[in-house]
């Protein structure tokens, strides 16, 4: 790991950088602007606009045989974006924000891992709705952290933990 950051360009920007400074911005300032009520809002919407992005990336499957393989991938991607967007604004401006964060009070620390979270969840799931072929342009450790299966399984899997974690601990 220690190598691969070690041989990064840093003269040159690449798209690794650009991902690498999108984490670390969204992590520090987003977090802290939106906190931690949006951020479990944001958690909530992004898995499922996954769900529905996936549920409709059978439709861009059709989609996919009557025309280029750009029109799938641009379809899966608004699909995800649209559904991520509309669920958020939904669920930000309803009685069920309060609900669904009721009793969650969180420190500062939490608002960083939450945003962590977030950033690398979106991202894992934005990467992972790419084309190969412009995926092969990332670095190995970019893959690795971001669009592998594993990765995509922790991803996936750790905000959930972090979601029950952190809320059993509030309750005691």
């Amino acid at each position: 790991m220690l190598e691969a950051i070690q041989s990064i360009n840093w003269s040159v920007p690449s798209w690794d950088l650009f991902i690498a400074l999108f984490f670390v911005a969204s992590v520090f300032f987003y977090s802290f602007h939106v906190g931690r009520d949006r951020l479990v809002v944001l958690l909530i919407a992004t898995y499922m606009a996954l769900a529905v992005a996936n549920a409709a990336s059978q439709f861009g499957v059709l989609v996919s045989l009557t025309s280029a393989a750009e029109a799938h991938v641009s379809f899966q991607l608004s699909a995800f974006l649209g559904v991520f967007l509309f669920i958020f604004v939904t669920l930000s401006s309803s009685v069920l924000l309060n609900a669904l964060t009721a009793g969650l009070q969180g420190s500062w620390w939490q608002v960083l891992i939450f945003g962590m979270l977030q950033a690398g969840l979106f991202m894992s799931i934005i990467l992972s709705l790419l084309p190969t072929d412009l995926l092969a342009s990332l670095s190995p450790v970019t893959r690795d952290l971001l669009v592998s299966g594993q990765a995509r399984f922790v991803w996936v899997t750790v905000p959930i933990v972090a979601l029950v974690l952190f809320e059993r601990r509030s309750k005691s």
